[in-house]
Parts: C-alpha cells; structure tokens; sequence
C-alpha cells in the first residue's frame, strides 16, 4: 500500500458516458492516447452503472487500478489510481475536488455549470495535483486559490503579531 499515492487521472464525464473534461498523469497503456483514455472511461462508467448509486463516494477497482466516483446530477467525477494506493488519500483528493466544484459552481455540479466554467474546474483540477502529485485536499483552500481570494491573512497577522512581540522583548 502506498502512504503518498500518486493519482494517475481526474476525469469528469456526463450521464451518457461522454467526457467533459480529464486529466491524466500517468503513462501507462490504457492512458496512452485518445481512443485507449476513452474505452478506459466508457468501461469505469459501465462498471460504476452495475453497481447501486449512492449519495456518497464509491469505489471500485477495475485492471489494477483504484477508481473513486461521486455522482452529481448528471455528472460522474472519477479519480483513478494505482491499486495499491490508500484508498482513504484518494478518497481526500475526490472529496476536495467535490467540495472546490460544489463552491465555483455555486452548488449545483452539472453539465451545464461544468461547461461554462471550464475554467475554474480546469484550475481546481491544477490546485487538487500536478503531475498525479497531490498538493491540496481541501476544498475551501483550492476553491479561494481558483478565485484568487487571500487565504493567508491569518498566518501573515500571527506573523506579523509574532514578529512584534519578539522585537519586544528583546528590546526590553
């Protein structure tokens, strides 16, 4: 198992099966080109339409790899990794990007909403991991980060507050 998994594709596909947008980090075989990344999408969406949807996250493992998917609406967000990554880490980044999506989105994920803020979804997507490296598994952070909203002005007040108060003894 994996302590610090790399995640190998974040793809987000309609009801239908057909991609809205993805990215993919790994060079593996079935990632390699167009026509392999979409029979890989069109089988995790038929094996997540065998199973019984839920409001909450799912998971299943399909040709060595772990795929964790939230269904929103009319839309499916998959987060694919090594099958022997932790389950519990893949699970953060899906839930992260859920809730950053949920945020830019003003509530609602959607075809729609996906489509006409690709920009932001494609940010989030930047701010979640780079190059399969997770950097941020909350969502409020990378949703500020997509808005350009300052999300550090209480560490730079307790540095500053720090800053002062050892100038002050040590002039005492």
């Amino acid at each position: 198992m994996e302590l610090a998994p790399t995640i190998q594709a974040i793809i987000i596909l309609d009801s239908n099966g057909r991609r809205l947008c993805a990215k993919y980090f790994s060079q593996g075989a079935e990632f390699s080109n167009k026509t392999n990344q979409t029979k890989f999408e069109s089988e995790i969406l038929a094996k997540s339409n065998r199973s019984i949807q839920r409001s909450d996250n799912d998971v299943l493992i399909y040709n060595n790899h772990l795929v964790l998917y939230v269904s929103s609406a009319n839309v499916r967000i998959f987060v694919v990794a090594s099958s022997t990554a932790n389950e519990l880490v893949v699970d953060e980044v899906l839930r992260a990007l859920e809730s950053a999506l949920t945020t830019l989105l003003k509530g609602q994920i959607d075809t729609r909403g996906i489509i006409d803020n690709m920009d932001y979804v494609l940010l989030a997507m930047d701010e979640v991991c780079e190059d399969g490296i997770i950097f941020e598994t909350e969502g409020d952070n990378i949703s500020k980060r997509v808005l350009m909203k300052d999300i550090s002005t209480m560490t730079q007040e307790t540095l500053f507050d720090a800053y002062h108060k050892a100038r002050d003894v040590w002039l005492k």
